[in-house]
């Protein structure tokens, strides 16, 4: 599992991250890998930022440039595999603001494009927004299902808070997979009818590696403080049971760059 790349012109380091993980799914040879979204930020197409300084050289182009390099990292090193894995990919909100972008402002259409993002081209799957809220991806054989973020009931807000993935467990009611907001959170609960049920939040792939003085490479100036409470690494399922269970591994992106520097140690 893939937590939000947030791949962006302003943290080239976040290939490094492309790369470390497309290393990860060629050792392990994956039957499915699936990135939870936000693998585009489109800040050129923030309205937030719109006429502020925050905004001043950003441009669409850059945002797709860098969007395409990282899944092509991604893919160069993932497809020495030994078995090509199923790949799926759920569109987040920083993502959406494509669709945004063209239903605000018809001139926009043709000129602006997801087919700019090459999805077609690195995903076997794609699973685009359904109105206002990410669609929900239901992964084969696996009674797990997965979007960028689940709904709290009738309300379009994203479930979120302490206890999310007892949350995910309590609304959704099968085991299920989110990301969105760039923590980590696992709860495993059991159902009426005597099925246990995961529910897991999984946190986010954007760079760990810091300069001198300690700062993120890859910081979040929206998020500020907050930059220091998401967890950074991939979720590696096995064991699946057809029916929601799993067993579950954890590993940092700090964790995967000792795995595949000069002298490279193998998965266990």
């Amino acid at each position: 599992m893939i937590g939000d790349p947030h791949s962006e012109p302003e943290h080239q380091v976040n290939l490094e991250v492309a790369e470390l993980i497309g290393k990860f799914v060629a050792q392990v040879s994956p039957s499915q890998v699936l990135c939870l979204g936000d693998l585009t930020t489109f800040n050129s197409l923030s309205a937030y930022d719109k006429g502020k300084h925050a905004a001043v050289g950003r441009t669409y182009g850059k945002d797709v440039a860098m969007s395409v390099a990282w899944q092509d990292r991604f893919r160069h090193f993932a497809d020495k595999s030994r078995a090509r894995p199923t790949y799926y990919l759920t569109e987040g909100n920083h993502t959406h603001r494509l669709h945004v972008a063209l239903d605000s402002d018809a001139s926009l259409i043709g000129a602006l494009s997801y087919a700019d993002l090459q999805h077609d081209k690195y995903w076997d799957q794609v699973c685009y927004y359904s109105g206002n809220t990410p669609g929900v991806l239901t992964l084969p054989g696996t009674g797990i299902i997965a979007s960028h973020f689940f709904t709290q009931g009738n309300y379009l807000r994203a479930v979120s808070g302490l206890h999310c993935a007892s949350t995910m467990n309590r609304l959704n009611m099968v085991s299920s997979i989110q990301a969105h907001s760039h923590l980590y959170d696992h709860k495993i609960a059991r159902r009426a009818d005597g099925q246990f049920i995961q529910a897991l939040v999984a946190g986010c792939t954007i760079s760990d590696k810091r300069d001198r003085d300690g700062k993120l490479f890859a910081y979040h100036n929206w998020a500020g403080a907050a930059n220091e409470n998401w967890w950074r690494g991939i979720c590696y399922l096995t064991n699946l049971d057809g029916a929601g269970g799993y067993d579950l591994a954890t590993i940092r992106l700090a964790s995967l760059r000792k795995m595949f520097c000069s002298h490279p140690r193998p998965w266990r």
